[in-house]
């Protein structure tokens, strides 16, 4: 199976009764751990020097996106 640790941090700050600062983190696959797709074997001969390669990844690499906002 696949593993991956996703991660969502958000800190409200009250700046008076009408106005709130908000600042959100959000971090896909945030240890960056590396899952290997599957071997390939599709219309290869079992001769082939490509046959049970590997070459991707099943899962995308560390996304961070850092935001900020303003409610009133």
């Amino acid at each position: 199976g696949l593993n991956s640790v996703n991660v969502n941090l958000i800190k409200r700050i009250r700046i008076n009764e009408r106005f709130t600062a908000q600042i959100e983190a959000t971090a896909d696959n945030l240890t960056n751990t590396v899952q290997f797709a599957a071997p390939t074997t599709a219309n290869l001969s079992v001769n082939s020097i490509n046959f049970g390669r590997i070459t991707g990844t099943a899962a995308a690499a560390r996304l961070i996106v850092l935001q900020g906002r303003i409610n009133f």
